[in-house]
């Protein structure tokens, strides 16, 4: 999953107590370069994204040529039901509620496909 790149590139480099600093450096020339959670607070989808990579990782995907099997299922509900509850809590998007239910939708996207969710339901 595309998480940096759509928006710039990121560069470590050192501050002067010799800590290293992870900064992003966005496409765009007219931003100069910003500390990586400066920037996702700004940008909702990169959140997003960052978790649903790390929950990816942890229950993979089925393959596309393969129906995942409804253990799969629930528990990536189960999970993704968990990781938005803990976004809202935290309110780490900084988005208006008419928004955020976008988002939400975004989000079960990329978890269980809507066919699979309608099935289920039923």
């Amino acid at each position: 999953m595309r998480i940096i790149k759509p928006y710039g590139s990121t560069k470590t480099g050192l501050r002067d107590d010799e800590d290293a600093v992870r900064k992003i450096h966005p496409h765009s020339f007219r931003e100069g370069a910003s500390d990586i959670e400066d920037f996702a607070t700004s940008h909702p989808k990169l959140v997003l994204a960052q978790w649903i990579s790390l929950i990816d990782k942890v229950i993979t995907k089925p393959a596309e040529s393969n129906a995942p099997s409804l253990d799969q299922l629930n528990l990536r509900e189960e999970v993704g039901t968990a990781a938005w509850d803990i976004i809202i809590a935290k309110d780490l998007l900084d988005v208006p509620p008419t928004r955020l239910k976008r988002l939400e939708r975004e989000w079960w996207s990329k978890f269980i496909p809507t066919t699979e969710r309608v099935n289920r339901q039923v």
